[in-house]
């Protein structure tokens, strides 16, 4: 069942009724429906996509290349090999012409799951597609509103549980049964060890973080209560400087939210006077 996104698919038909070369970057939390978005858009067009591993440049160039080798049979300048991301959009492109005669109407999409790697190895400056995406779309968990779209048999309270413990996460909803009690789901869910969302919290860390075990402790510091800079790295046992680099990617990540108390002016915004909180799934650590 596909819902919401619609602004994200209008967004990509528009472009797509250009009639010219996309190359689009499809990126957000695994699990949050970037596949489910894609497949939607291209299932009645003529399009490349290509999901982006953590990896280096050779590897996601191979990748890339099957790929783009899967819909250009038959295309005379097709070459086993790229020498680099340029010669593989300037291949498309011209695939593009060949399919469209006097148009370049191909939709060449980049998908992946790492919001660290994306942003920093894919979108960043350094990035050798760098300058020649066309777009770009960070996928965004679902409002409570979606959710609401999602299900039959849960009650606005019901609603407002599962939406705390899935964060609006299309794949976690898709874990969540209606025709069960949400503490069922729980239990089901997040308690029993062979469950996919049992470890999950420790999964999103682990690909994200190097040092998983530090960001889990302050994950955890702040789960128990403390919401401060001062009391978290204090539970925590981290030193202040520390707490705050780990803080920062956290809140980039969107595990870790800040807000500020009421009163407090915009000029004294920084983490020493904001309250932290961590807004759901992460928050389940079993024991």
């Amino acid at each position: 069942m596909f819902i919401g996104r619609k602004r994200e698919l209008d967004n990509l038909n528009q472009r797509y009724g250009c009639g010219k070369f996309e190359c689009a970057i499809i990126y957000g939390w695994r699990g949050v429906g970037k596949t489910t978005l894609i497949n939607e858009f291209i299932k009645d067009k003529e399009a490349i996509s290509y999901t982006v591993i953590e990896g280096n440049e050779k590897e996601n160039l191979e990748g890339l290349s099957k790929s783009i080798y899967s819909l250009s049979q038959g295309f005379s300048d097709a070459s086993s090999n790229f020498s680099g991301f340029q010669e593989a959009l300037e291949t498309v492109f011209k695939i593009a012409q060949n399919r469209n005669k006097d148009t370049s109407k191909m939709f060449l999409i980049l998908c992946g799951s790492s919001l660290s790697f994306m942003e920093n190895q894919v979108l960043g400056y350094e990035s050798p597609l760098f300058g020649r995406r066309t777009c770009q779309y960070k996928i965004m968990l679902f409002d409570f509103f979606e959710i609401k779209n999602y299900y039959n048999k849960f009650n606005d309270n019901d609603l407002a549980i599962i939406y705390g413990i899935t964060g609006g996460i299309p794949l976690y909803m898709s874990l969540m049964n209606d025709n069960m009690s949400v503490e069922d789901n729980i239990k089901a869910n997040f308690l029993v060890p062979n469950s996919y969302l049992f470890e999950e919290p420790t999964n999103v860390i682990k690909q994200e973080c190097r040092d998983p075990s530090q960001y889990n402790s302050i994950i955890k510091a702040i789960a128990t209560g403390p919401s401060r800079m001062s009391e978290i790295s204090s539970k925590a046992g981290l030193d202040t400087s520390l707490a705050t680099s780990y803080l920062n990617k956290l809140m980039s990540l969107g595990i870790v939210k800040k807000e500020m108390p009421f009163g407090i002016d915009s000029s004294q915004d920084n983490l020493c006077t904001g309250r932290f909180h961590v807004p759901f799934l992460v928050s389940f650590y079993p024991g």
